[in-house]
């Protein structure tokens, strides 16, 4: 056979290949839709994590920053993975979506309003650190004609709490110079040891060590949990 024939020969092994890969079934390819994303893959899908490699779930909220007690329906959720891939979910009518991903590394998510508010609300980005069984977000969508104060720090009063399984603290992010508007920060708790609602208030459900984190634009502030049977 000569190297020509034999070139061509390779090349329809691969395509048929490919064939077969798009007939089987996801469970045998190794590929599967991520469980727990309300709109979708970008891409159509993730790979399926090696046996014994945890994940982590996503559990947010999205609101009118401007009224955090309206949740915001089909904003569009978009996750990139330290390998780059790409996830996107859709928040339901309570403004809630939830997402599996592989644990460990730093995910960017970026949060687009619903396209009836595109022109009202602004997009917002954040990037968070997965590293424990669930991380639990609050993020509200800004105004887009609100302008924030110049803020140099920001720090969470109080710093650190110890609470009971179904105690309650009210978290504040104190910002300086102090802000001259009343401004909701992205709150998220890690370690899955409690929710926390979008004006601070934090309430334990598992025992366990966490922490909770505010976020405005570029600054962050954190405090310390420890929750008890």
């Amino acid at each position: 056979m000569s190297a020509e024939e034999e070139k061509k020969k390779t090349r329809w092994r691969s395509l048929l290949f490919g064939f077969f890969l798009v007939l089987l079934p996801p469970a045998l390819t190794g590929i599967v839709p991520l469980a727990g994303c309300s709109g979708g893959l970008s891409g159509g899908s993730v790979p399926l994590p090696n046996q014994g490699v945890r994940q982590t779930r996503l559990v947010g909220t999205v609101v009118d920053g401007n009224d955090p007690s309206v949740p915001l329906a089909n904003a569009v959720i978009t996750i990139v993975t330290p390998q780059g891939q790409i996830v996107t979910a859709q928040t339901d009518t309570l403004g809630q979506f939830r997402v599996h991903v592989p644990r460990g590394g730093l995910y960017w998510l970026t949060i687009r309003p619903p396209q009836e508010v595109v022109g009202l609300l602004q997009s917002d980005e954040i990037e968070i650190e997965v590293e424990e069984d669930e991380v639990h977000l609050v993020i509200p969508l800004y105004r887009r004609d609100l302008i924030l104060p110049t803020i140099q720090t920001a720090r969470i009063d109080p710093q650190s709490v110890r609470l009971k399984v179904r105690e309650k603290v009210t978290f504040r992010l104190l910002l300086e110079p102090g802000a001259v508007v009343l401004i909701t920060p992205i709150w998220t708790v890690h370690g899955g040891i409690g929710l926390i609602n979008p004006d601070g208030t934090f309430v334990a459900t598992r025992a366990g060590s966490g922490r909770v984190e505010a976020r405005l634009r570029r600054l962050r502030a954190v405090a310390w949990v420890e929750v008890e049977e």
